[in-house]
């Protein structure tokens, strides 16, 4: 990519300096690979209010996996359990300081964690993982239009206080202030598959989009059956030919985990039109992300 010359609707210009992230390019196994049981680590990059809550309970409730997702920082490894006999190991992967810290006391060694799960993709494919044997990461996600991840996120923390990023000003204010203000993310998955650096462009958005064509199981949250599904048989976690258990048919038809019920917000709202302005380089990536999933379908 660097230094390219290429045709652009105006001429030719030349493309500097934007390159996949290293630790992506080198630490993250290709979703060409094949089955990845035993080999590398499952990583689930979790982009907020798309899903991730209901397939880290389909994983460690249903399906008995060890997770390592968000139990603080401590001194050791150990399993933490919930009353419902989840496992999840003591460490926190969604911070830069967790991420260290898990490095530092060797999750990858440990052998503790069947699956990781944090919104850091970039830093965690640094900090954490390597090229060596063992050592690589097995990227999975599930992706939403971002103008409805922005409004569901939007109304859950007007109501989450329990939440990190619960904000109180989001209480009295209306969507339409929202979309209008700096309170919500911007461009949320190009930024994160670039390192966040401080300004994005188009060149960044080809740089996501080859690293979900080369390195992402891709889901949607619109169809997490089948997504589920396909999770599930690369990942060797169920057979192919059984049915969901019980578990599992309640959190994937029965309305998911941490949802929130609140008014949709329509295309032709000034609301939707400020927040599609402002994350229209991640609207492209999702538009092709549901590409890659009907793509990789047919794999």
């Amino acid at each position: 990519q660097s230094n390219s010359i290429k045709e652009g609707s105006r001429g030719y210009f030349i493309s500097t300096d934007v390159e996949m992230p290293l630790g992506l390019k080198y630490h993250i196994a290709n979703v060409s690979d094949g089955n990845a049981k035993g080999v590398d680590l499952p990583v689930l990059w979790h982009i907020p209010k798309t899903g991730g809550s209901s397939m880290k309970v389909l994983l460690a409730q249903c399906r008995d996996l060890a997770v390592a997702s968000q139990v603080g920082l401590p001194e050791s490894l150990y399993y933490v359990t919930n009353g419902k006999k989840s496992r999840y190991v003591s460490v926190d992967v969604s911070t830069k300081d967790g991420l260290a810290k898990a490095k530092e006391l060797k999750l990858l060694d440990s052998g503790l964690a069947d699956v990781v799960i944090t919104p850091l993709i970039t830093t965690a494919s640094i900090e954490m993982f390597s090229s060596d044997p063992g050592q690589r990461a097995r990227v999975f996600s599930i992706f939403r239009h971002p103008v409805d991840r922005a409004v569901s996120k939007f109304y859950y923390l007007q109501e989450a206080t329990w939440e990190p990023t619960y904000d109180p000003t989001l209480k009295d204010m209306t969507i339409e202030e929202f979309a209008a203000g700096n309170k919500d993310e911007v461009n949320f998955m190009v930024s994160m598959l670039n390192n966040d650096p401080s300004v994005i462009d188009e060149r960044h958005l080809e740089i996501a989009k080859e690293v979900l064509r080369e390195k992402v199981l891709v889901g949607l949250q619109s169809d997490m059956e089948e997504s589920a599904r396909r999770f599930f048989s690369h990942f060797e976690w169920k057979k192919d030919d059984d049915d969901w258990n019980p578990c599992e048919k309640r959190i994937l038809f029965k309305g998911g985990v941490n949802s929130n019920k609140h008014s949709k917000v329509e295309e032709e709202t000034k609301a939707w039109k400020l927040l599609a302005s402002k994350n229209s380089l991640d609207i492209q990536l999702y538009e092709y992300a549901v590409e890659l999933f009907h793509e990789q379908g047919q794999l």
